[in-house]
């Protein structure tokens, strides 16, 4: 059985678990979970990395035990203390990888850490958000914060609607949305505040994004074009690749590993792979084999 260090929040600062690897000595990658996973389901999605035999943390930064049960102020700070003790260990170079809300996250901590120096985010959004409480009620405060400071947020205008119900009625009048894409109307519609971008030039190192050609969850393709612009006008110093996937859900990266029970969750949870889920599973294996292939030349 594979070697395994576990940290929790109260004793080290952050919650994690670590399997040393041989690969790539020197190198190691923090892999977080999206929403709504819960600590099993991150171990599981990254355990097709430890199989590789890396070097891996799996950290957590909500739905574990003694951390966040929802998406309010969670701290950078997790990351940072996860990077410090691998460079303790001697691992010099580390990759930080996350989907969805976990790319979002991840995208977050490499900016504002230097020890990070490579960044692989599936299916990513590019702005800090309002903490929203039952789905859609103003919390007043940022999803994220950093050492104790909230991070700047943007906000969602469909809370002002009269709650979930009211939430519901405007999208159903919204042309080529309709109930089964209220998520991505909430971010299509959302107003962003300059303040809240994630700070992609801050990035130490070279970055990997992966996205569906269209996401039926989140505008997770608009946001790494916005993020490549800025990239790119900034004269970024390292190497970025982005890689679109014809036909994909938002589920891409290494679901296909999870339980049968899991991936049958995946067709009620995105509408492509209700649609259409060969090509779903195609996308999803390409897109893993893309990660392990990107992590080679690493």
């Amino acid at each position: 059985m594979t070697e395994r260090i576990d940290f929790n929040v109260a004793k080290d600062g952050f919650s994690a678990h670590f399997y040393p690897g041989t690969k790539k000595p020197g190198k190691a990658i923090i892999y977080t979970g999206g929403a709504g996973c819960p600590e099993k389901v991150c171990v599981n999605a990254g355990q097709f990395l430890v199989r590789e035999g890396y070097s891996v943390m799996i950290l957590g930064f909500y739905l574990w035990e003694g951390l966040p049960t929802y998406l309010h102020r969670i701290p950078v700070d997790y990351a940072e203390k996860a990077a410090e003790w691998l460079n303790e260990q001697g691992y010099s170079e580390i990759c930080i990888m996350g989907t969805s809300t976990g790319a979002g996250y991840i995208l977050l901590c490499a900016s504002l850490i230097p020890a990070i120096t490579k960044v692989i985010a599936v299916v990513p959004f590019d702005h800090v958000m309002e903490s929203m409480k039952d789905m859609i009620k103003h919390t007043g405060t940022s999803v994220y914060e950093y050492h104790g400071k909230e991070m700047p947020y943007s906000t969602y205008p469909l809370a002002d609607k009269g709650g979930m119900r009211g939430a519901l009625r405007e999208v159903r009048k919204m042309p080529g949305y309709g109930l089964k894409y209220f998520m991505r109307a909430a971010y299509d519609t959302a107003v962003l505040d300059p303040e809240s971008r994630i700070k992609v030039e801050n990035i130490n190192g070279d970055i990997l994004f992966l996205t569906p050609d269209w996401d039926d969850t989140w505008p997770s393709e608009t946001a790494v074009k916005r993020m490549t612009e800025v990239l790119e006008k900034s004269k970024f110093p390292h190497k970025v690749r982005w890689i679109e996937y014809p036909g994909a859900s938002h589920a891409l990266g290494s679901w296909e590993d999870m339980p049968p029970k899991f991936r049958f969750a995946l067709r009620f949870a995105c509408t492509r792979d209700r649609e259409n889920p060969k090509v779903c599973r195609e996308a999803r294996k390409k897109s893993t084999r893309d990660i392990l292939d990107e992590l080679e030349s690493w």
